[in-house]
């Protein structure tokens, strides 16, 4: 169980299908109808005299009617509500975009997806965004939804809330005392720099009884570096380190996860090792993505 469940727990996220938005009909163009004016003059004049008049008369009419109709409709609609903040790093407020990966889970290919899912609210009545993360392996993988929260602790930035997933045949759903920073705010993104966290979990696990787990650690960001994407493509990417320990019903586990953040893409990379057997958990690579654009 330690190895299946940590890296839904532990990895942090980024890639979800978006809310369906429609565009709101804008206004009826306005339509102005004009009847041209006909004039017609006819004189005739008959003199009972041996004279003869010539009448000419010349009517000329000009109408120029001018209508000038300008209606600007500007309609900004947003998918993202104003009280949740924007991080191009984890590009969540973007709606209709998916991320392909290689996946492996403990030596064991397989691929996967993240997909961005619009916001909700989690089960404490916080509004949040949602994303959806699967790993497409019978055994090893899993289909979670993930709650994404911002400034939920102390220090500004991207919070991982509570998740459910189904890992394997089992059902798990969690909660964590203290929500998981796992970036910090856009404005801070770049300074090498250090932050710690620590919480505790009831893990309903479909065990029948909760298994409570422990788990503390700390993030070492290292700056920028420049990494190149499946597509041959040079990008800059914030490189991350997280270290943990964590205890689950009296299981311990310890690792570390590397992961490499792209403005405008989200997560791209990461590499989860299992410490204490010196083992590769899992690892992840991006090979595609729709919706998104790297900045």
């Amino acid at each position: 169980m330690r190895i299946v469940l940590y890296p839904i727990v532990l990895l942090g996220v980024s890639a979800c299908a978006g809310n369906t938005y429609t565009q709101p009909d804008k206004d009826g163009v306005g339509e102005d109808l004009d009847t041209a004016d006909t004039a017609e003059d006819s004189d005739a004049d008959t003199d009972a005299d041996s004279d003869t008049d010539t009448d000419t008369d010349t009517d000329t009419d000009t109408d120029t009617d001018t209508d000038t109709d300008s209606d600007t409709d500007t309609d900004t609609d947003t998918d993202t509500p104003s009280d949740l903040c924007t991080n191009s790093f984890d590009p969540l407020h973007e709606s209709g975009w998916i991320k392909d990966f290689d996946i492996t889970v403990n030596g064991t290919s397989t691929t996967g997806a993240q997909q961005g899912a619009g916001y909700g609210w989690s089960t404490s009545g916080e509004k949040v965004y949602l994303m959806y993360d699967d790993v497409d392996d019978a055994t090893m993988g899993w289909q979670a939804t993930l709650y994404i929260g911002c400034d939920m602790g102390p220090e500004t930035g991207m919070y991982l809330a509570e998740w459910d997933a189904i890992i394997g045949s089992m059902t798990a759903y969690a909660a964590p005392s203290d929500p998981r920073r796992y970036l910090p705010e856009e404005a801070d993104i770049g300074p090498i720099t250090t932050w710690e966290y620590s919480y505790t979990n009831d893990l309903d696990a479909g065990l029948g009884v909760p298994l409570t787990q422990t788990v503390e650690g700390y993030y070492d960001a290292y700056g920028m570096e420049t990494i190149t994407l499946f597509d041959g493509t040079e990008v800059e990417a914030y490189h991350l380190l997280n270290t943990y320990t964590m205890d689950v019903a009296g299981q311990l586990a310890e690792g570390t996860i590397d992961q490499w953040w792209v403005a405008g893409l989200g997560l791209v990379r990461e590499e989860h090792n299992d410490t204490m057997n010196g083992t590769v958990a899992m690892t992840r690579e991006l090979t595609g993505y729709s919706g998104l654009s790297p900045r």
